[in-house]
């Protein structure tokens, strides 16, 4: 059997859509550790990037036997203010969900997609590229700034608070006659989703 090779390019709607969602849930964060993020993405792979005007996911896939998705990363450029003088901004690019494959890791695909949503973002005009990386994911603090040169610029906790501890606000809060919350189905959910951001 011939070495598969890896190819880096833009996701495909038709093509990717299925492959994207069956390669998060094997990515899944904290899998297996008690406490789970997973983010749902109700039939849009783009909903962590949709909203910015400039955004981008790029897909690894292998060439070799059937071209099998790999892994993937999200990209995006925004302006942000730089903190130097008042009212002024740079362009930036950030690296967002990036996730390879348990089986095809330390073979240098989540390198190749970080360094395709760079150029991309290069391309667009960004100074800087910004990427969230967990302390205690040593493979990923390794590609950022072990192999990238990334430099630490702030330290970040995820905070989880369950809410069946927290008070629902008063009813006079939601005392208009002419507003109704109502629980939607995830099917429902998604419709709505997909006709706001279409």
């Amino acid at each position: 059997m011939a070495k598969s090779e890896v190819s880096i390019r833009e996701y495909d709607r038709e093509r990717d859509m299925e492959a994207i969602e069956k390669l998060e849930r094997s990515c899944e964060i904290g899998a297996g550790k008690g406490f789970s993020i997973v983010t749902n993405m109700m039939g849009d792979p783009l909903c962590r990037i949709r909203l910015f005007q400039l955004h981008v996911m790029m897909v690894a896939e292998l060439t070799g036997g059937g071209g099998e998705l790999v892994g993937v990363a999200r990209g995006c450029v925004k302006r942000v203010a730089t903190g130097v003088v008042d009212g002024d901004t740079v362009l930036a690019g950030y690296v967002l969900g990036l996730r390879v494959s348990p089986v095809h890791r330390r073979k240098g695909i989540g390198l190749k997609l970080v360094e395709s949503v760079e150029a991309w973002a290069a391309r667009h005009g960004a100074r800087h590229v910004v990427a969230a990386a967990d302390a205690a994911n040593a493979a990923s603090r390794g590609l950022f700034v072990g192999r990238r040169g990334y430099a630490t610029a702030a330290r970040l906790s995820i905070l989880v608070q369950p809410l069946a501890d927290v008070r629902p606000p008063p009813a006079a809060a939601s005392s208009r006659s002419d507003v109704r919350i109502e629980r939607l189905a995830v099917e429902q959910a998604a419709m709505l989703y997909k006709w706001r951001l279409n």
